[in-house]
């Protein structure tokens, strides 16, 4: 499973690579490129070192070519729970573990050491953390269904056994609705003339998303 994401990152880092070469003088400097919590935290290296390596090939491709990073202050709430989350949890975290922390034998009092300097981490890696824009559903109701993308959610996840809680669906509503709205509905086929995406290793969010919007952003390039 390690070995496949690793491959399925190289194959999104080399998609934006060709892209941005097909003209020399492209560049993202105009990208903000917003990040989940489960890359997020793979980039930190809570996880693996494997799943470390893989998120540091995408961010270092960004980076060089001057994309804005960036996460919306639910996100940075996101991983921060996740940190709590453990450390209520030490050597009973069966959900979902942070994989570096245990063969480090973090104890509380570590884990609160990495929680009290979170911000300093997304400022090390250039991370802006950014509220969500204000919700206008009259204006945006045309190009996103927020009721039908909260039905597609707990459907997709409940088929594959998962369920998510509520302040999950919210978080992720949260961020299709902000990518949209700071698109103001447009779409784009070159990721260099965009100004926004959303960075999510969640399939079950992708294929959601992309059901809801069927017909009204086709070349939706949320993943």
């Amino acid at each position: 499973l390690i070995l496949l994401k690793i491959i399925e990152g190289y194959m999104i880092a080399n998609i934006i690579y060709l892209q941005i070469e097909n003209n020399n003088s492209s560049r993202l400097d105009k990208l903000h490129c917003f990040l989940d919590s489960p890359f997020i935290v793979r980039l930190f290296g809570y996880k693996t070192e494997e799943e470390k390596v893989l998120a540091l090939e995408l961010y270092n491709l960004l980076v060089k070519n001057q994309a804005k990073l960036c996460c919306f202050s639910h996100t940075f709430n996101e991983v921060e729970g996740i940190l709590y989350e453990y450390k209520r949890n030490i050597n009973n975290y069966r959900d979902m573990t942070l994989e570096h922390f245990d063969e480090e034998g973090y104890t509380e009092s570590r884990v609160d050491m990495e929680i009290n300097s979170l911000k300093d981490m997304f400022l090390h890696y250039h991370i802006e953390i950014m509220d969500k824009p204000l919700y206008n559903e009259d204006k945006y109701k045309d190009v996103i269904d927020e009721s039908e993308l909260r039905k597609k959610l707990v459907e997709h996840t409940e088929n594959i056994g998962h369920r998510l809680k509520e302040r999950s669906i919210d978080n992720d509503i949260f961020s299709v609705c902000s990518i949209n709205m700071l698109r103001k509905g447009n779409t784009y086929t070159r990721i260099e003339n965009c100004k926004y995406i959303f960075v999510t290793q969640y399939q079950y969010l992708i294929t959601a998303t992309k059901e809801v919007m069927a017909g009204k952003l086709k070349d939706l390039d949320i993943n």
